[in-house]
């Protein structure tokens, strides 16, 4: 199911676009969440009680490695032209395969247009316990190390996500503040919508001034 939403506020427009999955025929369906459900919640405002009892309330696929509960990017938009961009995820750890293959959380971004990423993450493991990412894991290196001999402006950061475990639920969030546009006419982005495991539910917000032309 999609939903499309535009609304006013004061000189700004907020654009949502969301998309909920259900699967018919498996044992994974979405529950009918209300309006201001866990999943509307500011990134990381729920106690790990609260947030575990969403993600457990949430079937879990079968012979999936791990479901994505939560999956969402949002762009606020000056009137400069420079932007903010946040990339906010939660998903659930079913199978030790999972823990073994999703270990990191990363971004890359282009040094002259972008300031460094800001990453946050926090692992809740079963037994209840959140365990917070260490800013001093976090590391940054060019975006193809292996290839040496390739200068590009394009960089990586990337971190070890702490105490992960079949069970876990990782929450995790990386901000990117775009400078001022160099061209005249604006800019261009884009963002990859979707993914290749279950999805639970997903979201694109562009929040941007109404005199802004956004196409």
């Amino acid at each position: 199911m999609r939903a499309f939403h535009r609304s006013w506020r004061a000189s700004r427009w907020v654009m949502v676009l969301s998309f909920v999955f259900i699967v018919l025929g498996s044992s994974w369906i979405e529950p009918a969440w209300p309006a201001g459900d866990a999943w509307d919640s500011p990134p990381f405002s729920l106690t790990p009680a609260v947030l575990s009892s969403a993600a457990m309330s949430i079937p879990a696929p079968a012979g999936s490695d791990y479901i994505i509960l939560l999956d969402e990017s949002k762009y606020i938009i000056a009137e400069d032209g420079s932007y903010t961009h946040s990339s906010y995820r939660i998903f659930r750890i079913l199978t030790s395969a999972g823990a073994k293959s999703w270990t990191t959380v990363q971004s890359s971004w282009r040094i002259w247009i972008e300031e460094k990423p800001q990453i946050q993450a926090r692992v809740i493991t079963p037994d209840g316990i959140a365990h917070m990412l260490d800013p001093k894991t976090i590391d940054e290196a060019p975006m193809d190390d292996e290839q040496p001999d390739i200068f590009t402006d394009l960089r990586i950061v990337r971190a070890p996500y702490p105490a992960i475990d079949a069970g876990s639920i990782v929450e995790e969030e990386v901000v990117v503040k775009g400078k001022k546009s160099l061209l005249s006419n604006g800019f261009v982005q884009s963002d990859y919508f979707g993914n290749s495991v279950p999805t639970n539910r997903a979201r694109i917000v562009i929040d941007a001034p109404v005199g802004l032309p956004v196409q």
